[in-house]
């Protein structure tokens, strides 16, 4: 904010409150997606095309145990099934993305 020319003040009686994940819940699965492809960024700068591919495998393995959770919510937890139907689709669509693979999205 300083290098953009703007004024930079305290005010310490400012209070924040957040609420876990409410901006998430609006659009779950660019919000995933951007936090994805910035790992995949972040450690292919940082650290090399190598570690990137393990951070990609790693992130296979984390999405595919995401979709198994799911499922079994889907399952036994019937009052929250819209709400884990736009999980599993957002998990489905980033597990073929980590693979390379681009599905059509909604």
């Amino acid at each position: 904010m300083i290098q953009a020319g703007w004024k930079v003040v305290f005010y310490p009686h400012a209070e924040i409150i957040h609420y876990v994940g409410k901006t998430r819940e609006k659009n779950l699965l660019r919000d995933l997606n951007i936090i994805y492809q910035s790992r995949y960024y972040f450690f292919q700068k940082h650290y090399g095309m190598l570690t990137c591919i393990t951070v990609r495998f790693i992130t296979i393995i984390e999405l595919s145990f995401r979709n198994l959770r799911c499922l079994v919510a889907y399952a036994f937890k019937r009052q929250q099934r819209q709400k884990t139907e736009e999980r599993l689709r957002s998990y489905w669509v980033l597990f073929w993305r980590a693979l390379g693979i681009q599905l059509e999205t909604k």
